[in-house]
């Protein structure tokens, strides 16, 4: 059994990053970063054992920040999430690219929860759902 964790969060990586209209980053975003941006953050997971394999549970985060001066409006927000929405899925399954020692499905949003921070120079508006996906290992 290998960890699934790595090559999962590389799958939602490969497929957004440069494939969306902002910087995409795995964790934390530079302390340089002064534009919208999205986070991949790992959250958790659960591991069943079955006779061909093991078949894992596994939650990301895609949290989507856009920054403000003065007002803050979701639309920047929305619009990214509809360019995530595009990539991810299809008719036929997932699109998240194929990775080694892994088979990944069942990919779905669980919720989404919009958020207004102010840290005394910026406002922000994050977008941050989470992805629940299937992962068989045999």
């Amino acid at each position: 059994m290998i960890n699934a964790q790595n090559p999962l969060m590389k799958a939602w990586y490969e497929l957004l990053s440069g494939n969306i209209s902002v910087p995409v980053y795995r964790t934390s975003a530079p302390l340089d970063e002064k534009g919208n941006y999205v986070l991949i953050r790992f959250e958790s997971e659960n591991e069943d054992h079955i006779k061909l394999g093991i078949w894992q549970r596994m939650v990301v985060i895609i949290d989507i920040v856009t920054r403000f001066k003065n007002t803050v409006t979701d639309e920047s927000a929305n619009i990214i999430d509809g360019e995530i929405s595009g990539l991810y899925r299809s008719l036929t399954g997932n699109n998240l690219p194929e990775q080694s020692g892994i088979q990944i499905s069942n990919v779905y949003r669980e919720s989404v929860r919009g958020l207004q921070e102010y840290d005394g120079a910026e406002y922000y508006y994050r977008l941050v759902a989470r992805y629940s996906q299937s992962i068989f290992q045999n």
